[in-house]
């Protein structure tokens, strides 16, 4: 069988949000974008064999963006130290990448199947753009007047030819190598992507409701650029293709005549390179970044189920579990100050946004009445344990409560549902960030009711 899917998106957006979320001009923010993407896939597949399956294909694609940043900055800290009421800043990608695949699975043996993939990718990414002044002149006169010669001069970097004009291009070249070093620039770079991607996986049935399998595969993230302001070329300098290296061994089982259902899974991931938010340090201030983090490794197990306790009265139960832990990385101290860059050695911690403990249970009940009616009501735990995040701490853990009872047809054509979340009205933040006034953490909702109701046609 040949398939072949063309596809073509085009994604606009003009957004106006507040980064810091308090009561004054710290970060207000205009953003703009236009993606184009087009794609093609051509794949062949078997059609007949039962033990054996197999597809191949191509893969193409490319894509331009266009995007911009607008930051009004007036009451801000920045502005009370440089002046600066605005900054703008303008950048261009175009990316282009081909790759063909294959994908068997065998049935060798009526309890064992063999399952094989791989993927190769050439990929070519152009980045370039630039931190402007916005036109009213601030950060312009920031750069003549203010980190010239307060921070360069003494620090004996080399001083550009040319100051900044109103409105123009306000990055500078740091990158000793490049040909406009030591001069206000646009920053341009290409870079490229030539990996294999692959799979091995080997399934055992032992009995007709037990299967064990056991999985090894490899797959990478692409590199990428900052488009965060920029102050100086490095903070745009591109970061390296992450590489992944997968183990994983399993079983899945149906138990108790079909009453029961119980996933469960240990793994380990060997990352190289992993991408991860950083602290760029700028004659601005110290702002965000992009980095790699050489070696780390994440170990965990993960448990689902369903329980049918009786007739009606259902059980669902999940829990996942990670110890994670940075293998090798020098990372920034948040203490530094342009142009001076302190660093300390970050092996042995844990990596960010990784809870340690994710629990989660839901029991339903669901039972029919006369004239075609059915009532349902279910109740649903969930729990995260406390982590940390990448530049603002630690966020603590929590647990929510959720209740919902409704009626419908029985055969699903309509149903109207009452619903509460949150119902212990448990204060918690879910994410976090920074902006330039302070940490921002993200509060999930309080107590919440509602109600919804379907009607399939």
């Amino acid at each position: 069988m040949i398939t072949s899917i063309t596809a073509y998106d085009n994604f606009e957006r003009a957004e106006l949000f507040d980064t810091s979320g308090v009561g004054f001009e710290d970060a207000d923010t205009t953003n703009s974008s236009d993606l184009d993407v087009f794609s093609q896939e051509l794949r062949i597949s078997s059609n007949n064999d039962s033990n054996l399956y197999w597809t191949a294909g191509l893969y193409y694609s490319t894509d331009e963006l266009q995007e911009g940043y607008f930051f009004e900055l007036a009451d801000s800290f920045i502005n009370a130290g440089t002046g600066i009421d605005e900054i703008n800043i303008e950048y261009q990608q175009e990316t282009e990448s081909i790759a063909g695949f294959a994908h068997l699975e065998w049935q060798f043996h009526e309890q064992l199947k063999l399952t094989l993939g791989g993927r190769y990718t050439s990929e070519d990414r152009e980045w370039s753009g630039c931190t402007n002044d916005s036109g009213d002149g601030t950060l312009a006169n920031a750069w003549n007047n203010i980190f010239i010669p307060f921070l360069f001069a003494p620090a004996q970097l080399r001083l550009p030819t040319t100051p900044v004009a109103p409105g123009g291009c306000a990055i500078y070249d740091d990158i000793p190598t490049s040909p406009t070093f030591g001069e206000y620039a646009v920053f341009s770079e290409e870079i490229s992507a030539n990996e294999w991607m692959w799979k091995v996986s080997l399934d055992y049935q032992p009995l007709d409701d037990v299967l064990v399998y056991a999985t090894i595969s490899r797959g990478f993230k692409s590199g990428g650029f900052n488009g965060a302001p920029g102050q100086i070329h490095s903070q745009h300098s591109p970061i390296e293709i992450e590489k992944l290296t997968s183990y994983e061994l399993g079983a899945k089982s149906t138990l108790l005549n079909g009453r029961m259902r119980l996933n469960a899974a240990i793994f380990y991931y060997d990352y190289k390179d992993k991408q991860e938010p950083t602290l760029a340090v700028t004659p601005v201030t110290n702002i965000s970044g992009l980095t790699n983090i050489p070696e780390s490794r994440v170990v965990g197990a993960e448990l689902e189920g369903l329980l049918q306790l009786t007739q009606g009265l259902r059980l669902n139960f999940g829990m996942a579990y990670v110890d994670t832990e940075i293998e090798e990385y020098i990372a920034i101290d948040g203490d530094s100050a342009f142009p001076n860059i302190v660093t300390f050695d970050n092996s042995g911690d844990e990596l960010t946004n990784a809870p340690r403990w994710q629990l989660n249970g839901t029991l339903s009940y669901e039972w029919g009445l006369q004239n075609g009616l059915k009532l349902m009501l279910a109740t649903d735990v969930s729990h995260k344990s406390d982590h940390d995040t990448n530049t603002s701490g630690p966020l603590s853990d929590y647990t929510l409560v959720n209740a919902r009872g409704g009626i419908g047809a029985a055969d699903g054509r309509w149903d109207v549902t009452l619903w509460a979340r949150n119902i212990l009205d448990d204060y918690y933040w879910h994410s976090s960030t920074i902006s330039n006034c302070c940490f921002v953490r993200l509060n999930g909702m309080p107590v919440t009711y509602g109600v919804t109701g379907s009607y399939n046609f």
